[in-house]
C-alpha cells in the first residue's frame, strides 16, 4: 500500500513515525510545495492508518477531505494508493497564504490594542495626559524593496497624547531610509 505525503507550506517537513512493526522511526523529508512516497509500497493498511494518525497532529488532512478546513491551516496532505492531485496541492498553498495573511491582521490588530493600552498606562504613571487619537497605517514601498510574493507594506502606529499633533505619520519610512544610508 502507497502513502503520498504533499506539503503545502513554504518550508520543508520532516516527517517522524513510529511504523508498528519497523525498528526505530521512520524519517522522511516532504520538500515545500512538493510530495513523497512515504514508507515503502509494502505497508500494510494499520502501518499506513498509524503513520496517518500520527501526523494528523500537524497538521495532516486527507486530500479528499480538504473542502472541510476553508479557514484552517492545512501543513500536510495525503493519499492512499496514488499521488495527491497537483491542482488539490496548489488550491490548499493558496488557502494558506489567505488563512496566513487574516491571522497577521488579527495579530497586528490585536497589537495596536496593546500599544494602545500600554501608552496609556505609561501617559498615566507619568503624569501626562493620556493620548486623544491613535492612528494605524499601512504604507506601500517601492516594489522589489521587501522580499515578499505579494505587494511590500509597511505597517505602523501613531499614538498622539492631547494637544501634540507634531508627531509625523512619515517617521518610521524617515527613519528607515536614514538606516540604510548610515
Amino acid at each position: 500500500m502507497r502513502l503520498y505525503l504533499a506539503n503545502s507550506t513554504a518550508q520543508d517537513f520532516i516527517a517522524n513515525v513510529r511504523i508498528p512493526e519497523v525498528n526505530g522511526i521512520v524519517t522522511q523529508k516532504v520538500p515545500a510545495g512538493g510530495q513523497i512516497m512515504f514508507g515503502n509500497d509494502g505497508m500494510n493498511q494499520p502501518q499506513v492508518d498509524e503513520a496517518i494518525r500520527q501526523l494528523r497532529r500537524y497538521g495532516l488532512v486527507g486530500s479528499n477531505e480538504i473542502s472541510r478546513h476553508p479557514q484552517k491551516k492545512v501543513t500536510l496532505l495525503f493519499s492512499i494508493g496514488k499521488p495527491v492531485d497537483r491542482r488539490v496541492l496548489i488550491d490548499t498553498i493558496n488557502g494558506n497564504k489567505g488563512v496566513m495573511r487574516q491571522e497577521g491582521d488579527e495579530r497586528r490588530k490585536a497589537a495596536a490594542i496593546a500599544i494602545d493600552k500600554r501608552a496609556t498606562e505609561m501617559a498615566q504613571m507619568d503624569g501626562l495626559p493620556t493620548h486623544s487619537m491613535m492612528e494605524t497605517s499601512v504604507q506601500e514601498e517601492k516594489s522589489g524593496t521587501l522580499v515578499s510574493e505579494d505587494k511590500p507594506l509597511n505597517e505602523g502606529v501613531r499614538v498622539v497624547a492631547d494637544g501634540d499633533d507634531r508627531v509625523d505619520p512619515q517617521a518610521p519610512a524617515q527613519r528607515r531610509s536614514r538606516r540604510k544610508a548610515a
